[in-house]
């Protein structure tokens, strides 16, 4: 006697294996496609993995006071081929009138004009602003279009860094800058540990000329650079600076210049001079040392000299 139950079991556990291969090979060709149209993306002219800058560490003073530190900025646009008729028509001009409240450089008519014209001529990438604040772009995100987000509002940004020095001039030249491969101070000294390793990001060039970011699963996220923490003490730079300002009316002008007050080593004007001595410290704790001296030196922009050791 045939048992149809189990001849109904056994179809059933076939066809339920049957569809879940199938299910396992379609999602594993849908992942191949994907793999492979990122792989020839890389390939398009159009199409390239760009390097993104890391976020620059810090540089703090003996206290821990802020020395240098890095703002990050942003380039906000709109891809305004992206929203829908009904969604661009109803709020273009709402998002201009936003816009113009954050911004306040350019009228709500002007900003009105812009957007309308940049969907006319159906660009890509329309830019709105650069030189954002964080702050800034975190109410940007709230207009209308734009709160739609990158594929249905074509809200685009980027982040760029901006090297700021809180006390400006003061302990400038110590703390140093850096452009490119040239540099000076601990900028440039430390650098390898101040900028970090950085990131990648998948972009399109679009029209004129201008790299869009898209999603990747190649996209390889920047890595923070070391914060310094040196041995100046910012608060006796600024009453040595000021000092040396009030006895030096002609210095009003020079506005850049570093005092190295290393231990006890103390700087005092030198009489019938204008230069700015430095008495003899350690040279093992000197940090500008000349070799041919063995003194320290206390450099400005006006005039820099250094003390020779006192014969014994």
């Amino acid at each position: 006697m045939i048992d149809k139950k189990a001849i109904f079991l056994r179809v059933l556990l076939i066809s339920s294996l049957i569809t879940l291969s199938a299910m396992a090979i379609f999602i594993h060709l849908l992942r191949v496609q994907s793999e492979m149209t990122e792989r020839l993306g890389q390939n398009d002219p159009v199409l390239a993995l760009k390097e993104i800058p890391s976020p620059r560490g810090d540089i703090y003073d003996l206290k821990g006071n802020l020395l240098a530190t890095s703002m990050p900025v942003y380039t906000i646009a709109i891809d305004a081929t992206q929203p829908s008729d009904t969604l661009f028509n109803n709020n273009y001009k709402k998002l201009a009138k936003g816009l113009a409240a954050i911004f306040k450089d350019e009228s709500k008519e002007e900003l009105e004009k812009k957007i309308y014209q940049s969907r006319l001529a159906k660009k890509q990438y329309f830019k709105l602003k650069s030189g954002v604040r964080y702050s800034e772009l975190q109410e940007v995100k709230k207009l209308p279009i734009l709160n739609k987000g990158r594929f249905k509002g074509g809200f685009v940004y980027t982040q760029q860094t901006s090297r700021t020095k809180p006390f400006k001039y003061l302990c400038g030249r110590t703390i140093g800058y850096i452009n490119g491969t040239y540099g000076v101070g601990i900028e440039k000294s430390f650098d390898k540990y101040l900028k970090g390793e950085n990131g990648l990001q998948m972009m399109q060039k679009i029209n004129g000329g201008i790299w869009k970011p898209l999603s990747n699963s190649e996209d390889v996220e920047p890595e923070s650079g070391a914060d310094i923490y040196g041995t100046i003490d910012i608060r006796i730079q600024d009453i040595a600076q000021s000092a040396l300002l009030s006895s030096r009316p002609g210095w009003k002008g020079v506005m850049e210049f570093t005092i190295i007050l290393i231990f006890p080593a103390a700087c005092a004007r030198s009489a019938g001079s204008a230069g700015v001595h430095c008495r003899l410290v350690p040279t093992s704790t000197c940090h500008l040392r000349r070799p041919d001296h063995g003194a320290c030196c206390c450099h400005c922009q006006h005039q820099a000299r250094c003390v020779p050791p006192p014969r014994a």
